[in-house]
């Protein structure tokens, strides 16, 4: 597999990582904290940008800990490189609600060609299980060429 590091970034709440020998596989873990205003808009900003570039070399994955809510929105994925929408994926979710911050993820992510996994084929399990409440604030995207194949997500939980 060979991992390393694949790109410097500028947020520290953003790593990429490069796996792969023949083809590439490009990984986002991302942290985006709650309410951090403009530096959550700025790593949500370069992660755009990233996948873009990233994406023309090899695969693109973004995977963590969002802190935004997408209760059941579609995936509406775009070719960024078409400018239009070319997959829809109705998802269904155990969390119904959904955040201003979860609207701006869905839409950013989706388009640059990236669908959210989480709900797509199966009910999304909740990822924060907290006294105040349960939610599905962790997720992973995938291309949408990828996505409309069928995957499938699983919440571990410890016994």
């Amino acid at each position: 597999m060979n991992p390393k590091i694949a790109k410097e970034s500028k947020s520290e709440n953003l790593l990429w990582i490069e796996i792969g020998l023949e083809s590439k596989w490009f990984v986002a873990i991302v942290y985006i904290p709650r309410d951090s205003g403009d530096q959550n808009d700025q790593t949500l900003a370069e992660l755009q940008r990233d996948i873009l570039v990233f994406g023309s070399k090899g695969r693109a994955i973004v995977m963590g800990d969002f802190n935004a809510r997408v209760g059941e929105l579609p995936n509406i994925v775009s070719n960024p490189f078409l400018n239009k929408n070319e997959l829809v994926i109705k998802r269904q979710s155990r969390d119904k609600t959904v955040s201003r911050q979860g609207k701006e993820l869905m839409t950013t992510l989706n388009a640059v060609g990236l669908g959210l996994v989480n709900g797509s084929y199966e009910i999304a399990d909740y990822t924060s299980i907290q006294h105040s409440g349960n939610s599905v604030i962790d997720s992973i995207w995938i291309e949408g060429r990828i996505l409309s194949r069928g995957l499938k997500t699983k919440v571990w939980r410890p016994s």
